[in-house]
Formats: C-alpha cells, sequence, structure tokens
C-alpha cells in the first residue's frame, strides 16, 4: 500500500478574488489586509479623547438584589453563597 501524498497549496485570493501563488505576492497580500483590518478610521476629533463613564449602583439597589438571591441553593462561579452576603 502507498502512503497518501498531500499537495500542500499555498494560494490565497487577493481583494478581487484573483489567486495569488508567488510566496511575495501573498506576503504582501497579508501585509495589506491586515494594515486594513487595523485600520482606524474614526474621526479626528474623536482620536486622544478620554471618556470616563460611570455606573452608579445604589445602595438600595444592591441591598434589594441580596433580598432576592435563593437561600440554601449551590454557588455559582464565585464560590459564595448567598447567606454570606
Amino acid at each position: 500500500m502507498m502512503p497518501k501524498k498531500y499537495i500542500n497549496t499555498q494560494s490565497i485570493k487577493d481583494k478581487h478574488g484573483n489567486l495569488l501563488h508567488d510566496p511575495q505576492d501573498i506576503l504582501e497580500r497579508w501585509a495589506r489586509y491586515v494594515e486594513e483590518l487595523y485600520d482606524d478610521t474614526r474621526s479626528s476629533a474623536n482620536k486622544g479623547t478620554v471618556i470616563h463613564e460611570r455606573c452608579v449602583i445604589s445602595e438600595l439597589k444592591v441591598n434589594t438584589v441580596i433580598q432576592k438571591l435563593t437561600r440554601n441553593e449551590t454557588t455559582g462561579s464565585d464560590n459564595i453563597p448567598a447567606e454570606f452576603l
């Protein structure tokens, strides 16, 4: 029995769907693809602007949620039983 031969084809398609076989063309296509993938198209007005968002949760809301927790149940991924809260 003859071992199977695997043909390794190194080709990718360019932006227009044409097959590229030359290793240098493939490398250049990957470079262009990555540049396009990470191209920052946001307007320059937003660049460098730091936005600070705040999420305010009241103590009343926390207490209400704790009261609704089911008692005597298995713990969640944090391994903290509801009785400890």
